[in-house]
């Protein structure tokens, strides 16, 4: 059996609406060495059954352990030396995989690779852009959550440095893909490429909206960081920033679902920690008019792709 370019992972917990979406924009993909596989989470619907109908995919079947668990377990299966995680809710533009292959062909240091993304409703309807720059992302820049559109459905990496890190931290309930950034960018570098190539839905089911969700996973995650005696300069000399920005996040969720007393606490308490978090404070509404004036442009690059998109989109 010959070896494949890329092993393709995708986790899976109740997906049978979006699942097929999700695999037929890895078999549109401009790269053909792959292997896919699904890893069935525990699902309560018929998620691992029509994993199981569909073609050339290979199906781990796990108890409910959560995605982080379930990435891991795809990643342990997983022959090629490169490896790509897709969510099963978002969907990839049919050139990411080369982008991303021809990168790390190009810069042998580029062992890990995210790209820009879209942001789209539950029927695909374009929301807005999110950016990351060409580049490097620094760890402080990953710590400090900057850069990150999509991390979970656009990170192409070395499986021999995802294994030599540990992977995913399957203890984390969400942040996991977060803490997995600060990670690599901090043992083998992240790379951005700013095409946008990943569409990311945003629905009522994503962990995202859950603030409190957020609180232990990301002390836990800091902790751990902080607790390295090899932090960069930096890093180690930015701690406060780092702990005003993640409390200034949680702000800025508590904004967002007008959860006003909650919103009023994590930010007094950002800024008590450190004052220059006040700046992603004040820049919440001027964001939120940035990514609206994207709109526009990000509706004409993907308008081609629409039919595409619908035709894959089975209800």
């Amino acid at each position: 059996m010959s070896i494949p370019l890329v092993s393709v992972v995708i986790p899976a917990y109740n997906a049978e609406r979006t699942l097929r979406a999700a695999v037929a924009s890895v078999r549109a993909q401009t790269v053909q060495e792959l292997e896919l596989i699904v890893v069935d989470d525990g699902s309560e619907d018929s998620t691992a059954a029509l994993a199981r109908s569909l073609p050339k995919i290979r199906v781990i079947s796990q108890p409910n352990q959560g995605v982080a668990s379930a990435r891991n377990s795809g990643l342990a299966e997983a022959r090629a030396e490169w490896v790509a995680f897709l969510d099963a809710d978002d969907i990839w533009i049919r050139d990411k995989l080369r982008k991303q292959l021809q990168l790390v062909r190009e810069n042998p240091k580029a062992l890990a690779v995210q790209t820009s993304a879209v942001l789209v409703n539950d029927q695909l309807d374009v929301l807005y852009q999110v950016i990351c720059p060409e580049g490097q992302n620094s760890p402080l820049n990953t710590l400090l959550f900057r850069n990150l559109p999509a991390f979970s459905s656009s990170l192409f990496a070395s499986r021999r440095v995802l294994n030599s890190i540990g992977g995913f931290d399957s203890s984390l309930v969400i942040l996991e893909d977060w803490d997995l950034a600060v990670r690599l960018s901090l043992e083998s570098g992240l790379f951005n490429l700013q095409e946008t190539l990943v569409l990311y839905r945003i629905h009522g089911a994503n962990r995202s909206r859950d603030l409190a969700l957020h609180i232990q996973p990301g002390f836990a995650a800091l902790e751990r960081i902080f607790a390295s005696p090899d932090l960069p300069e930096e890093v180690s000399k930015n701690r406060s920033l780092v702990y005003g920005t993640f409390f200034m996040m949680l702000a800025g969720g508590a904004f967002r679902s007008r959860n006003w007393t909650e919103f009023h606490y994590w930010a007094r308490r950002a800024i008590f920690t450190d004052p220059r978090s006040s700046r992603l404070l004040w820049s919440y509404p001027f964001r939120s008019i940035a990514r609206h004036k994207e709109r526009g442009r990000t509706l004409a690059c993907i308008e081609e792709l629409r039919p595409i998109l619908k035709e894959w989109d089975a209800h």
